[in-house]
């Protein structure tokens, strides 16, 4: 046994329970009140309301099932809640400690790759502040949990290549289906694994050491046999968390034929056909998804990039963003120019870079496929990214060292001027909508039909005070086909059975706010809802925000034609 080699381990979970820790107590406190801030936030409360866990779809399989386990959890510790709001507090609590996990694991595997105590501090302060990070660290959303277990897989994926246990490497990929079945993007590093699985050399496990240096493609037929062991191991992970995790879900909800399980699996949740897609516009928005992401600089109602145009964006705003956006560049370049290897710099060989860097882009997929200013799924690019940026700066010396620790310094003061700042903001303002959300809950009766947007007094009335999902159409949810038809069939419903047909803010959005969403990525015309925007009233205006409640009311029976046929979503509909 080698006292000085335990005194380092000892040293290191020290730091690493520490960084927790700490993280933990800094988000616990910054728990905000802004629960709209994020997409999906009150997702949580169908546990609230429905009490029994349930399987979610493909993009969150689990939540639900953590959201019910973290419940039981705290009853079981004697902690409870008054209410939904209390609820959603105590999810944001398990956010809170499984996102300062995920921020010590970007340290643990900084400081495991690198042996460079400082810099892994440096790293990960710039990643525990970053905006992505604060704002879901602090509220109630869906990818937390999948962040950290990714993180953890990497983890030990990188002890079962530098201790060449194989045992390792198979729990590493079962936790890489476990990050699969919590947030689905988070497998994504699955190719990073696999490529260091390959290229890792097999003379550091014997030294117990990480040289970035010595990894290479095998060129030898049993050499290159002996490392495809270890991704073999890996793999059979995936397929047995795979298996256990979406064979016991799937079963659950009645599936139980293997091609009925297949089928399901291979479903892509998230409505692809209105968010998915590759496009210019996308790739352009990188940049600036990822410095907003890092740095709140962008606006809350970015629409693209001619919100940034001096005519309509905020000087200010411009100049900072402008300003980070510079800095991330710089890290970047520098970044690059010590990793790639050149004359009197030794570095992996090309081959094993290609790959590296290819399995590194699969993780910024979701970002160009979905949305590039979607906070979610750059939790996990920017812990690789960080990381990544921590193994660079390592190898710096004189004046490139001096260059890293200035940008960094610069990243980390944009940080914590700007990010927070909103956090604190966030954490001590009332909800904002919560008053026009509670006035909607007392009209609203137990029979009446609701057509609710995306929009704060929507989402906050549905989720924290109407206990019948059944009777609510998220409009933009759904397909242009099923929103329109679900629209007439209702007011069919309501016109025999003498209910209400009630629409939040829908019905207030003009022809160009509804084109920019609703008419260009949905896929519904303005029109389908013009005989509701006439035949209806106002019955209460909000405070928060320009919208309504509105009451859609037919006209009298006495004209030449019925109100059903005449209804333009009736017509779309038989059309």
């Amino acid at each position: 046994m080698n006292p000085r080699s335990d005194f380092a381990r000892l040293k290191l979970f020290a730091a690493f329970s520490g960084i927790w820790l700490g993280f933990a107590v800094i988000y616990l406190s910054l728990r905000t009140n802004q629960y709209t801030d994020v997409d999906g936030a009150l997702r949580c409360l169908t546990i609230y309301w429905r009490r029994p866990p349930y399987v979610g779809p493909n993009n969150h399989l689990l939540y639900p099932a953590n959201v019910y386990a973290w419940a039981r959890l705290l009853k079981a510790l004697g902690f409870g809640w008054s209410g939904p709001e209390s609820f959603i507090r105590s999810v944001q609590a398990m956010n809170a400690i499984f996102a300062a996990g995920a921020v010590a694991l970007v340290y643990l595997l900084i400081r495991r790759l690198t042996g460079a105590g400082l810099i892994a501090i440096v790293c990960t302060l710039i990643y525990g502040t970053s905006r992505a990070v604060l704002i879901h660290a602090t509220n109630s959303a869906e990818p937390v949990v999948g962040l950290f277990v990714s993180l953890v897989a990497a983890a030990l994926a990188i002890e079962g290549l530098v201790r060449a246990k194989l045992s390792l490497l198979v729990f590493s990929g079962a936790g890489l289906a476990l990050a699969l079945a919590n947030y689905e993007s988070m497998f994504l590093i699955a190719p990073l694994v696999f490529v260091l699985s390959l290229i890792w050399p097999e003379r550091s496990e014997t030294r117990g050491e990480i040289n970035f240096d010595e990894f290479r493609i095998p060129g030898r037929f049993n050499d290159f046999a002996r490392r495809s062991i270890r991704g073999f191991a890996i793999g059979a992970g995936i397929l047995a968390g795979v298996a256990i995790i979406y064979g016991s879900a799937y079963r659950r909800i009645g599936l139980t034929a293997t091609g009925q399980m297949l089928r399901r699996f291979t479903q892509m949740g998230g409505s692809p056909k209105v968010y998915g897609g590759f496009s210019l516009s996308k790739a352009v928005n990188f940049i600036v998804g990822l410095t907003g992401n890092l740095v709140a600089v962008l606006p809350p109602d970015y629409q693209g990039l001619r919100r940034l145009l001096p005519q309509d964006g905020n000087p200010t705003r411009i100049i900072l963003m402008t300003s980070v956006g510079v800095i991330i560049f710089a890290i970047a370049v520098a970044g690059s120019l010590q990793l790639v290897p050149r004359r009197g710099r030794p570095g992996p060989s090309r081959s094993a870079l290609t790959l590296l860097v290819v399995a590194f882009s699969c993780v910024f997929l979701p970002v160009f496929y979905w949305d590039p200013i979607y906070d979610k799924l750059w939790l996990q690019p920017l812990a690789l990214a960080t990381i990544v940026a921590g193994l660079a700066s390592s190898r710096a010396n004189g004046a490139s060292v001096r260059i890293f620790a200035l940008l960094a310094g610069a990243l980390l003061i944009f940080e914590i001027i700007v990010n927070i700042p909103l956090i604190l903001r966030g954490h001590a303002r009332k909800t904002e909508c919560l008053d026009d959300a509670r006035a909607v809950a007392g009209i609203v009766r137990p029979g009446d039909k609701v057509i609710a947007d995306f929009d704060p007094v929507s989402t906050l009335w549905a989720g924290l005070y109407n206990e019948n999902p059944s009777r609510v159409l998220v409009f933009p949810a759904v397909r242009p086909s099923e929103s329109i038809s679900t629209v007439a069939r209702w007011e069919m419903r309501c016109a025999i059975a003498g209910c209400r047909l009630l629409f939040i803010n829908l019905l207030d959005q003009t022809e160009q706010g509804w084109q920019a969403f609703l008419g260009s990525r949905v896929g519904v015309p303005y029109q389908a809802l013009s005989n509701y925007r006439g035949d209806s009233k106002t019955l209460l205006q909000f405070t928060c925000e320009q919208g309504s409640l509105r009451e859609f009311l037919p006209k009298s029976s006495g004209r030449t034609s019925s109100p059903v046929n005449k209804s333009p979503a009736r017509a779309l509909v038989n059309k």
